[in-house]
């Protein structure tokens, strides 16, 4: 095994007696009483929107024409498309609205866009800010548009009515799409006299977990937390029922919806059919209608509602998209040893391994699998001279903002997206220039992975009762506020306690008479605890170890025993 290493975050309390204190503090959080009770008036005022009357006024007048939504195609998108079509049909029965679909990974409003010529006006939620020449050429034509968006806005769109948190008048800059979008129902209630946007809280929530908004924003995580707490739309419900068994309460928290829902309902958005997408929007849009289905070995066909077949298909999608995922990532791993095992930043061609639609997913595995930034870059429409994909930071790393960090280096086309997670744009010639560049700003980064601990402490110090109060804050984990890393030094482990299961035997435990608490390690075929239990020559014996891990519970017929997961550890 290669030498653990760990450190505690610089300013750390390190107080067992204090987890919340200590690990809110390591996030900037100074008032952890008031970050702990979120209340409503967390929430800014929908008036701070930018354009938020106009676009008000906008709608309003054209209720009685043909309204078209283009559908971003993430889960952010697709669910502020969802709740504004739902809502208009809300507030007003028969209204007409058409929407699009994007085929592939594009973003607002492409080329291959027809917008109907009956259409009086244009909604663009989650994107379109910055496509001033479409807006121009739409508008042109007679057609009004509103854009509610939270991407970065380059130049000022006199063609458009656009609404975005990225205003320096919003305090908020972590608000999605959806985020926009809810704000902006709640502006349309004032108008309609209605209460509707209400319902739609859950679809916020949902869009901003899935942007991987920050959740230290004390209004975005009040949405989040709110949406979660009151679940209305059907197809969230169902996904949430289909992942019960890791969904350990009767409300899911942040981290458990980014975790078990969002890779699914992305995975459809990324990899299904232009069908199996419609019928996720359609889900989104509670849309009813029955289906036949036969399981495997059942002799009859059973009813299955839209929202059922499209978790049961999401199943198999990610498993196809994970296939995919995974095959790009053998050639990942064979050109970074060949090309750029020393490299700072990973650049990689996958023009010939991997499709475009799986680029985002695939860099943020290389990201975490290299503890580096990685890009993933295709030939752009197979034009050999300029090359475009995905870009990825890793956590913990040496640059906070990938985006702006490659941006200085003047050698891109296009940086567009979020901070840390971003397409790509650039010139074949420029691409060794940018390897050395960013070799050069981050000589003396370490890429061997260092975990950065909320606490660092000796077995002695360790008790069940800490893993109950870490693990009562799981409500908290999510973006900006991590789950915590946990350094644990000096743990006698007796292999006469160690149990080795799961279905491949690649996983141990070792219960710990002492204190209670089980220690677990997964996926370990080559670790000297593992292949001494496999040893059946073996000798009786003691380990002593240093490890990194989380903390968790393990409830089974009423016993609930904590548990330290490993991440990693050395026998010291």
């Amino acid at each position: 095994m290669n030498q653990l290493k760990y450190c505690l975050i610089e300013g750390s309390l390190n107080d067992v007696s204090r987890p919340a204190q200590t690990i809110l503090h390591n996030r900037g959080i100074q008032n952890a009483e008031s970050y702990m009770n979120l209340g409503s008036n967390a929430l800014n005022s929908h008036m701070l929107l930018p354009n938020i009357i106009p676009a008000v006024q906008c709608l309003a007048s054209h209720l009685e024409d043909e309204i078209h939504v283009i559908v971003d195609p993430d889960v952010d998108g697709y669910t502020s498309a969802a709740m504004l079509i739902s809502y208009l049909r809300k507030v007003q029965p028969g209204v007409r609205v058409t929407w699009h679909l994007h085929t592939q990974k594009q973003h607002g409003i492409t080329q291959d866009i027809s917008i109907p010529s009956t259409a009086g006006l244009l909604i663009v939620p989650d994107a379109g800010s910055n496509d001033i020449e479409a807006c121009k050429s739409i508008s042109q034509n007679g057609t009004d548009i509103i854009v509610l968006d939270h991407h970065e806005i380059e130049a000022p769109n006199p063609y458009a009515i656009v609404v975005s948190s990225q205003s320096p008048q919003y305090p908020n800059h972590q608000l999605s799409g959806a985020g926009v979008t809810w704000q902006f129902l709640r502006a349309l209630d004032e108008e309609f006299w209605s209460e509707y946007s209400l319902y739609y809280a859950d679809l916020a929530a949902l869009g901003n977990i899935a942007d991987v908004m920050d959740m230290r924003s004390p209004e975005t995580k009040y949405i989040a937390d709110s949406g979660l707490a009151f679940i209305q739309n059907q197809l969230l419900r169902v996904f949430c029922e289909k992942n019960s068994f890791s969904i350990q309460g009767a409300i899911p928290t942040v981290h458990e919806i980014q975790f078990y829902v969002v890779p699914a309902m992305n995975a459809v958005i990324r990899a299904g059919t232009q069908s199996e997408k419609a019928l996720l929007f359609r889900a989104f849009l509670e849309e009813e209608e029955t289906f036949s289905y036969q399981k495997r070995g059942s002799p009859h066909p059973e009813p299955e509602t839209l929202c059922q077949r499209v978790v049961r298909l999401s199943s198999n999608i990610r498993n196809r998209q994970n296939k995919a995922r995974d095959a790009g990532l053998i050639s990942i791993r064979e050109f970074v040893s060949r090309h750029a095992a020393e490299d700072k930043v990973l650049f990689v061609n996958v023009s010939d391994s991997l499709s475009e639609a799986y680029t985002g997913l695939a860099a943020m595995r290389a990201a975490e699998e290299y503890c580096r930034p990685c890009l993933l870059l295709h030939r752009k429409n197979g034009d050999a001279e300029i090359y475009s994909g995905s870009a990825r930071n890793v956590s913990n790393g040496p640059v906070s903002n990938l985006k702006e960090f490659l941006s200085q280096t003047g050698l891109f086309e296009k940086l567009l997206g979020h901070s840390n997670a971003f397409g790509v744009e650039i010139l074949k010639s420029n691409i060794p220039k940018a390897i050395s560049t960013c070799n050069r700003l981050l000589a003396g980064f370490d890429t061997s992975r260092i975990y950065r601990c909320d606490f660092v402490f000796p077995y002695k110090a360790f008790s069940p009762s800490f893993i109950m109060d870490v693990h009562a804050l799981r409500r908290l984990w999510g973006q900006g506020v991590e789950e915590p890393y946990i350094a644990i030094e000096g743990i006698p482990v007796v292999t006469s306690c160690v149990s080795i299961l799961g279905k491949q035997s690649n996983t141990w435990k070792f219960e710990d008479e002492a204190s209670g608490v089980s220690f677990l390690k997964f996926s370990c075929t080559d670790d000297p605890v593992f292949q001494h239990m496999n040893d059946p020559f073996a000798d009786e014996k003691a380990f002593v170890l240093n490890a990194v891990g989380h903390v968790s519970l393990n409830q089974y017929k009423g016993t609930v025993t904590p548990q330290f997961i490993i991440s990693e550890y050395e026998v010291v």
